[in-house]
Order: structure tokens, then C-alpha cells, then sequence
């Protein structure tokens, strides 16, 4: 199933990961989370093993954010509402998914009441914290300034324009700027902000104000002119939650400048707790698409007669469920990093992984064996012109056994062998075989498993066709194939790549 559809927004009852399933890769622009701070809720159910069962709050939100990153766009951004007391547990969720150089930024919502969601915390503020997919993702620090403020800083209105005055003059000794206007004469130490002609043409526009009880007349400067701010880190000017609600609705000011800060027009907004629809009415408001999924049937219920006016379509619990998954591969947090790349090795290959024993060197000649990076080069051309992308493991025989990279280091440099001097090579390898905008979706890791080092290239999809010594591979299962011209269009017609 294909939920993303041009133009078209979403509401869903139903448990989270049973949509996030479903939704196809790198399809997503922000998502915006904000769970039920309930530590161990039994609301939360986790699958493993085509099983229910129920599993932690913390397993629960883990797996709901290697969904998140898998959906999103390489220019995409998580945003997730919390509090100080969880900010530490989330950020130790989040930094083994989006990695701890893609976080972005920590804002400040000062507390202005009770807390209405739960009252036993202890805090007066909230927090909002960023983080990205990649260092392309979109980020707007410049935003449009709330209405509430507005007003404040321009209380005057003029035909429904809101203003404020400013003066016209300043103090100084420049004689070209001490005139007489409209029967004005200024000390001879103050002049005019403006030359004679400047003043002319704002009072023709109606910016200049005359009033009865002001000696000097004064500049209208309005709203409009200053409509933008650069947002700071502390967000004391909005309201965190709507004012009558016993849901803990947040408020439209906030999603507002969410929304605003990293996406934009026409972009996709997924919710997996949307609550009462806020997120919905917001990112319709600022011409977005927009996917709310809610399993709570009370707040549903709410957000679905809050967005009736707004065509959202509702999609029954039944068709998501009789929908192809696009990928439930769930890993634990409780794992390492070395953990969790053994677990991927005991699963074996499939669509979205390779093993590949050598880089360069070659154990059954016991020697050098040239034709290695290219199969490797060929490996991952194909996952880059494949719908998932994918992993290549260097060091890994294709009967799971870990082999290592020790020898492919010393084919590099005998006399020095090392890591560093093996992702040199690898990276010339990738370098030369495709072109600059290419290789920035190659990218390497390595790890040490049972005492050896592997290298992990994983590759995100292109969105553009690539081709490797002028054939075009893609990934068919677990390898690599060379398409024919006619498959090849057929291919990019399905993609929508050729009329």
C-alpha cells in the first residue's frame, strides 16, 4: 500500500507500527512525534517474530523510530516533544537510529500552567528536539512571527493593518538632513532619518503619521515589513497546549512553527501519535500533506471531527492490515552497535543486504585479486538504482562466517596496513567509478565482530538512474542484474522517470 498521494492527507486508528509497516521508503518530509510519556503503558504493543507481545515503552519507541528514519527522506528531520525528565531516555533512543552528528537543535517551551498531561513531573518546561536524516536536511530558522506578538510589538491598526511609530528623527549635526518640511523645524541638534524626497514619498504612501498630540510627525512602520523572526531557543511566545481541552491537545501555535521550521510547501508530515488532530489542522493551514495515526479511539474520534471540513480521508484499521509490509526487520536497543550488526550477519542476505568476504584480496589465490572492488563497485551500483537501497558487509562470507579485513589492509599498504588507509582506498574506489552527486549516498562504517573488522557501505537509492561502465544493474533479490535496454525503460516508465 501506498499511502502518499499527491494532495491528498490521512487519518488513522490504529497502532502505529502497523502503518509505518507499510509506508514505502524515504517517502516522508517531518516526522513529528509526540508519545504518551506513560513509561510501560500496556497500550504498547511490540511484534517480533510475526508474534504479539507485549514489550517495554522504551523497545516500543525504538521501533517506531527505526521506522521514522527508514520512511524519511534523506532531507527530512525528526522532531520529538518531550520533557526534561525523558529528554535523556529519548535522546539515548535516538542517537543509535540518526546518529548523534544529526542532532539539530533543543528548543525551550516554558510551562505557563499545570501540566495537564500528568501532573507528577516536577518541571517547568518542555522541549522540542530536532534532529536530521543527513546534513542536507531542510532547516528554516527564520519564521513567521504569532499573532499574539504581532500585537504586542505593533498595537496600532490601520484598515486592518497592524503598525507601530517610529520616529523620524535622530540626533546628529549632518546640515543636509536639518530642513524644514511641511512646516517641522528640527533643534540644530537633531535631523531627519531621511532626505526631503524620501519623506515626500512615504507620505504619499500614508506612512507618515500626524498626530494632534505629537510635536513631530512620526513613521508608520508596519507589520507586514517585519513579519519574520529568527527563532531563538527558548519559545516563551507561544502556548504549548490549547486552552480548553482535557486531552492534552498542544496547541496550533506550536505545530505552526514546527512545521514551519523543516519542511515546506507541498511536503509530507507524518504523525504516529496525533492526539486530537492539531498536527492535521496545521499542516493542511500551511499548504502540506499530511499522514495522523492514532490509537487512542477517544482522541481519534476527536481529531476525525476536527478534520472532516479539512477532506481528510479516514482509512480502516482493516485495509492497513491487508496491506503488503514494506519492512518490520526490528532491532533491540539493548544491543551495541557490534550486537546489532551480528544479528543482521545470523539473518543472512536478502533484498536489502550483501556480504562480500574481501575487498581486494583474494584467499583462495592467496594473492591480490583486482576484480574484486569492481564486483563490489557493481554491488553497489545496483543498490543505488534499487526502490530500498541497501548494505554491502565487507569482510563476511556468504555462509555467514566473519572473516575480516586484515589481509585487504595489507594489500594496501603492506609496509603500513591500516583502517584509515583501506577507507582512503574504498572511498578513491567509489569516487572514480560515479559521479559527485552519487557518492554522497555512499557512505562507510566499520566495526570489530569477534575480534575482526568489517566495513558496512551502505547506500541509499538514487533518484536519478546510475550507471556503472555504461551498464545499468539493480538489485533483484540478493544480487545484482544487468538490466537490458528495453527492461530498463520499462523500469523507468514505472518510476515515472519517462513518459
Amino acid at each position: 500500500m501506498n499511502l502518499i498521494k499527491k494532495n491528498k492527507n490521512y487519518i488513522i486508528n490504529a497502532n502505529c507500527l502497523d502503518v509505518l509497516e507499510r509506508l514505502e521508503d524515504n517517502s516522508v518530509d517531518l516526522v513529528y512525534l509526540d508519545p504518551p510519556w506513560k513509561v510501560g503503558s500496556p497500550d504498547f504493543i511490540y511484534r517480533n517474530d510475526g508474534n504479539n507481545i507485549e514489550n517495554d515503552y522504551e523497545e516500543f519507541i525504538y521501533s517506531v523510530l527505526q521506522q521514522s528514519k527508514r520512511v524519511l527522506k534523506q532531507n527530512g528531520n525528526l522532531v520529538l516533544y518531550s520533557i526534561p525528565s525523558l529528554n535523556v531516555n529519548f535522546h539515548n533512543l535516538i542517537i543509535p537510529v540518526f546518529g548523534s552528528d544529526n542532532f539539530k537543535a533543543e528548543f525551550i517551551i516554558p510551562r505557563k500552567r499545570l501540566n495537564i498531561r500528568n501532573n507528577s513531573f516536577s518541571h517547568n518546561h518542555e522541549t522540542v528536539i530536532f534532529y536530521s536524516v543527513s546534513g542536507f536536511s531542510k532547516f528554516f530558522p527564520l519564521i513567521e512571527r504569532n499573532i499574539k506578538e504581532i500585537k504586542k510589538i505593533f498595537p496600532l491598526n490601520d484598515n486592518g493593518k497592524n503598525y507601530k511609530l517610529q520616529s523620524l528623527i535622530l540626533d546628529g549635526e549632518r546640515p543636509n538632513l536639518n530642513y524644514d518640511w511641511n512646516g517641522f523645524q528640527l533643534p540644530s541638534n537633531k535631523v531627519w532619518r531621511y532626505s526631503q524626497d524620501r519623506l515626500n514619498e512615504l507620505e504619499k504612501d500614508g506612512k507618515i503619521y500626524f498626530g494632534s498630540d505629537m510635536r513631530l510627525p512620526r513613521l508608520k512602520v508596519y507589520s507586514d515589513e517585519f513579519s519574520l523572526q529568527m527563532v531563538d531557543s527558548v519559545w516563551s511566545d507561544i502556548e504549548a497546549y490549547e486552552k480548553k481541552t482535557g486531552f492534552g491537545a498542544q496547541s496550533i501555535e506550536l505545530l505552526d512553527r514546527i512545521i514551519q521550521l523543516s519542511t515546506t510547501k507541498n511536503d509530507m508530515v507524518l504523525v504516529p501519535f496525533m492526539g486530537t488532530g492539531v498536527s492535521g489542522v496545521s499542516s493542511i493551514k500551511n499548504k502540506r500533506q499530511w499522514i495522523g495515526i492514532e490509537a487512542n479511539e477517544k482522541g481519534f474520534k476527536i481529531a476525525e471531527k476536527k478534520l472532516k471540513t479539512e477532506n481528510a480521508l479516514t482509512i480502516p484499521n482493516d485495509v492497513i492490515l491487508d496491506s503488503k509490509i514494506i519492512w518490520d526487520n526490528y532491532e533491540s536497543y539493548k544491543l551495541s552497535a557490534s550486537e546489532l550488526l551480528l544479528s543482521k550477519i545470523v539473518k543472512g542476505e536478502n533484498e536489502r543486504l550483501e556480504f562480500k568476504e574481501a575487498y581486494n584480496y583474494s584467499d583462495h589465490q592467496q594473492a591480490k585479486d583486482g576484480s574484486l572492488p569492481n564486483k563490489i563497485m557493481k554491488e553497489i551500483a545496483a543498490f543505488l538504482n534499487s526502490k530500498y537501497g541497501g548494505s554491502i558487509l565487507l569482510g563476511v562470507r556468504d555462509n555467514k562466517e566473519i572473516r575480516g579485513l586484515q589481509k585487504d589492509m595489507e594489500v594496501v599498504d603492506r609496509y603500513n596496513a591500516s583502517l584509515d588507509k583501506l577507507e582512503l582506498a574504498i572511498t578513491s574506489k567509489i569516487k572514480n567509478s560515479f559521479n559527485a552527486s552519487t557518492v554522497d549516498l555512499v557512505s562507510q562504517k566499520y566495526f570489530v565482530v569477534e575480534d575482526k573488522t568489517i566495513c558496512e557501505i551502505v547506500v541509499i537509492p538514487s533518484e536519478n538512474p546510475v550507471f556503472l561502465d555504461k551498464k545499468f544493474y539493480v538489485r533483484n533479490g540478493t544480487q545484482a542484474d544487468t538490466f537490458q535496454v528495453e527492461e530498463f525503460y520499462d523500469l523507468m516508465k514505472k518510476r515515472r522517470k519517462l513518459k
